[in-house]
């Protein structure tokens, strides 16, 4: 469980440093 909520707070990490913005847009959209 400790090592799914890591990868998950991982992934949140690199969408915000790519623009998480953006990201929530498109699915948002989607």
């Amino acid at each position: 469980m400790k090592l799914k909520f890591k990868y998950v707070v991982l992934l949140s990490v690199i969408n915000v440093l790519n623009g998480g913005d953006e990201e929530l847009t498109v699915q948002q959209g989607d």
